[in-house]
């Protein structure tokens, strides 16, 4: 007689639970989805950083093409700090979740623990699916089930089999829409934003202020009405990155957009982005990118 083996694991009681509460279908024949799926992120990267260095260093390394034209997923499993995008500043504590869109220049800074552990999740849409998600600011304490559904899709992610990897993008879509039901649910409770730092708060005014081909560190000092060391200093202490470099990587990340986005000439960029010639504008861009400004552009197409 076959011996019967009962099964303890969480998941498969859960399962057994849930099956309890289904009910009788009305019609065998009739069910509900049209069988497609409606957020299907493609060309996934499923990662993780576990030390405070990994996770300030990462804004200032050579980036791969499309890097940062992709949409990025912060997940926070360990570890507070605070992510700064444009005027606000998003306090990620763990629990908490928040979605970077494409072409956002990001910064991770005040990180109290030297041993956090942040996932990330970047991808690219198909435009079509674009504004499913451009239009609001998804940041957010995330559900159990979404957490659930993280699992899976790191579990799936690092699969041997190819048929089981390659379900990764179903697994992350459920994630999405989830993340996005969880928003809507929401809405009416908005989680309160980090104070800004008083240093790149004034620099962030000085550049909402100032064409972008005027972005150094002499203008910011005269509008921020400090000397440019004492700028320095204090962008440098509460950003963990040097002033100088925040211009340069924001001005080359506007000139990757309008590369993507507009017919500028090359020319007309390296101007906008406050170079003197095309050949400085595309060694600088090549060095952040890891490709020339042209093939950037190329690859959009």
């Amino acid at each position: 007689m076959t011996q019967l083996i009962t099964k303890t694991t969480d998941s498969f009681q859960s399962l057994k639970s849930a099956s309890q509460t289904l009910p009788i279908p009305a019609d065998y024949f009739s069910g509900f989805g049209e069988g497609r799926i409606v957020l299907k992120p493609e060309n996934l990267l499923l990662f993780s950083r576990t030390t405070a260095s990994e996770l300030v260093e990462m804004e200032g390394m050579p980036m791969k093409i499309n890097q940062h034209s992709r949409w990025v997923l912060i997940m926070n499993l360990q570890g507070e700090g605070s992510v700064l995008i444009g005027e606000n500043s998003y306090a990620l504590i763990p629990g908490k979740i928040l979605l970077i869109r494409p072409f956002e220049v990001h910064t991770i800074s005040e990180l109290k623990d030297t041993e956090p552990n942040w996932l990330f999740l970047t991808f690219d849409l198909s435009i079509e699916m674009h504004d499913y998600l451009v239009k609001h600011r998804y940041y957010q304490e995330a559900t159990d089930w979404f957490w659930q559904l993280s699992r899976a899709c790191v579990e799936t992610y690092m699969a041997k089999s190819d048929l089981v990897r390659n379900s990764t993008p179903y697994v992350a879509s459920l994630m999405l829409v989830e993340m996005i039901d969880n928003n809507q649910a929401d809405h009416d409770r908005p989680f309160a934003n980090n104070p800004l730092p008083d240093a790149y708060k004034r620099v962030r005014a000085f550049m909402k202020a100032t064409d972008s081909a005027d972005w150094n560190i002499s203008n910011a000092a005269k509008y921020c009405n400090l000397s440019a060391s004492r700028l320095r200093v204090l962008f440098k202490e509460s950003m963990q990155m040097s002033l100088g470099s925040y211009f340069q990587h924001c001005r080359l990340m506007n000139a990757a957009k309008e590369l993507k986005t507009t017919n500028k000439s090359l020319t007309e960029l390296s101007e906008q982005s406050g170079y003197d010639s095309v050949y400085s504008f595309s060694r600088a861009f090549k060095s952040m990118f890891g490709t020339p400004p042209g093939a950037y552009r190329r690859s959009a197409l």
